[in-house]
């Protein structure tokens, strides 16, 4: 039997240049050291830097890492005693249970994605953020650009564009990719069902792989069944979501076939593999929202029978971080990322770039 003990939970904040704009001190790493010598390590959103600290923290001192259902467990409580903000306390709770399934994988020698389920040794990765990139000539350009360097998805993000103008880009990207590559569009939660079912019709003729998030929030469920009956499109949602029950609400009553719960919003691995064996019960595949997370969303998505694709920023655009990092980042050759061989998460950060962008 192995007798770990966590010893300490590190959180840094860090500061990024201007370019990443609204992003710049939005990120964090966090290490759980161990009494044996093993650290565990994962990345938060600045917004959860006091929950980890000082609410979730103190739980987990002293406890086994290996027990990452009981620690789990024990972390989910909270959201019944911090008051209105559950989300952040599971988003907060996720961070750290990445970081214990790494620290779980250091102690046992395993690659995390094996650890998790060992379904596949790769996974495939597609283009997200074109949100920069206005027009149905921008977004055919910085698709044709991705798929040119290998990506094998593209994803256009629509911001306030009409109907016509999102048929028109659709229709323009899929021109400039062609017929091999896959095609997504996410909506932001912004068509009344109605608008969704008569431009998901139109959009049918271009072989979309989903269309994400595509009816208003106020009638998410009940929208999205009605829609997902009327189009041959796989409807994918449930990015804000925290919960499994709230999961199994969109895929019994919503007919969602893909899910996308955030990979840490969700909870982390712990949350994550429920939901992914609830979405297989439904025959919906899984694709967790995170482009900025692609290396924690991989040992998840390589784990399991129905994991699709992870969301990736394209190295070097705004705002990525993920290839900056690490000692050796994950890579990303022709749309696949080849998960590592060695143990947890197999990634090591960069402390020049830690101590260069400390907060």
């Amino acid at each position: 039997m192995f007798a770990v003990k966590i010893t300490e939970i590190e959180v840094r904040t860090l500061s990024l240049p201007e370019r990443y704009g609204r992003y710049s001190s939005q990120f964090g790493v966090l290490f759980v050291h161990s009494d044996t010598g093993p650290t565990g390590i994962g990345r938060f959103s600045a917004a959860t830097l006091s929950t980890i600290r000082d609410d979730l923290a103190p739980i987990l001192i002293g406890q086994d890492p290996l027990r990452t259902e009981r620690l789990w467990q024990a972390m989910y409580r909270k959201t019944r005693e911090l008051g209105p903000n559950q989300r952040d306390v599971v988003t907060a709770i996720g961070s750290l249970d990445v970081a214990l399934w790494d620290l779980k994988g250091r102690i046992l020698g395993t690659p995390l994605h094996l650890l998790l389920g060992g379904c596949r040794d790769s996974i495939q990765a597609y283009a997200d953020g074109a949100m920069f990139y206005r027009g149905p000539d921008g977004m055919a350009d910085w698709a044709s650009r991705y798929a040119g360097e290998g990506f094998r998805a593209v994803k256009y993000h629509v911001m306030g564009e009409g109907p016509d103008e999102v048929v028109e880009t659709v229709r323009k990207t899929r021109q400039a990719v062609g017929p091999d590559v896959r095609l997504m569009v996410d909506v932001h939660k912004a068509w009344h069902p109605r608008l969704a079912v008569h431009t998901a019709r139109r959009l049918e003729e271009y072989d979309l792989t989903w269309l994400e998030e595509p009816v208003s929030w106020d009638d998410e469920v009940g929208g999205m069944a009605y829609l997902s009956a009327e189009t041959r499109i796989d409807i994918a949602a449930g990015e804000s979501e925290s919960s499994l029950y709230r999961c199994r609400d969109l895929l019994q009553r919503g007919g969602v076939k893909v899910l996308q719960t955030d990979i840490l919003g969700s909870g982390g691995y712990t949350a994550w593999l429920k939901m992914a064996g609830l979405a297989e019960a439904y025959h919906a595949r899984i694709s967790p929202h995170g482009a900025s997370f692609p290396e924690l969303s991989a040992p998840l998505l390589a784990a399991v029978p129905n994991g699709m694709m992870v969301s990736a920023f394209p190295k070097g655009q705004v705002p990525e971080i993920w290839s900056q990092l690490y000692q050796e980042p994950i890579e990303i050759r022709d749309g696949i990322i080849k998960l590592s061989d060695r143990p947890g998460l197999g990634l090591e950060f960069d402390d020049d770039f830690l101590t260069r962008y400390a907060a």
